[in-house]
């Protein structure tokens, strides 16, 4: 057997190891893709090995997504043909329950070199619980079609909409007024000191002037021949 890079699905992309996708009757994440030695001209006999996940017939109460967890907690592997990958898709590890953290730390690249700067990433406890991405626009209409309704239909905010509609238009109302009142007050208060610094700027500009004409007085006293 060859060891290959990479499987092309379906849905005519490339599924690499690790990669977790839609088999004829099993979802999973690729372990290995094999080609025979001998094999034939369009490379359809190739196999490829799955670790084997089950969809939850419920929602994670937190995220709404649906989840994958193993089936009586116990690895399970499949072997399917090459040509019976269908899609790929994205998968969430359950980082709220497994409780991983951010204790890693790490180079950060920088030119795809490691830089001299450190950053901390997540370490990912070991727990077989994930989540389906449903949120991810990648192949969402195959994911869609795959699963069953329950698990992809929009989850209503509040059962009564107008009612809802109704107490977010008071919240918007309320806070529209506040803001309003804050704006005017403010005016308000710019306004009157205005008001305030207006006699001291005009006893400065009489000031000013009175000290002007002094001087113009001072200087016809002193050269007459200036009024002309």
């Amino acid at each position: 057997w060859h060891e290959c890079r990479y499987v092309v699905s379906e849905s005519q992309e490339e599924c690499y190891k690790a990669s977790w996708a839609q088999g004829a009757v099993v979802i999973g994440r690729i372990v290995s893709i094999l080609l025979p030695e001998k094999s034939s001209a369009d490379m359809k006999d190739g196999i490829v090995v799955l670790d084997v996940f089950q969809v939850s017939s419920e929602r994670d109460q937190m995220f709404g997504m649906p989840i994958l967890t193993r089936r009586h907690e116990e690895k399970s592997y499949y072997i399917i043909q090459s040509k019976d990958i269908k899609f790929k898709f994205n998968v969430q590890h359950d980082c709220e329950t497994a409780k991983c953290a951010a204790t890693g730390v790490r180079k950060r690249k920088q030119e795809r070199q490691d830089s001299d700067i450190t950053e901390n990433y997540i370490v990912h406890q070991p727990v077989d619980r994930f989540f389906i991405n449903i949120h991810a626009f990648h192949n969402a209409h195959l994911v869609r079609a795959a699963l069953p309704r329950g698990l992809t239909q929009p989850i209503p905010i509040s059962d009564d909409r107008k009612a809802l509609h109704f107490k977010l238009a008071s919240q918007l109302r309320e806070k529209t007024d506040a803001r309003k009142a804050a704006k005017r007050l403010r005016g308000n208060s710019q306004a009157k000191g205005r008001r305030e610094s207006e006699p001291i700027r005009t006893k400065e500009v009489c000031q000013v002037v009175q000290n002007a004409r002094a001087r113009r007085r001072t200087a016809l006293l002193q050269d007459p021949h200036l009024a002309w």
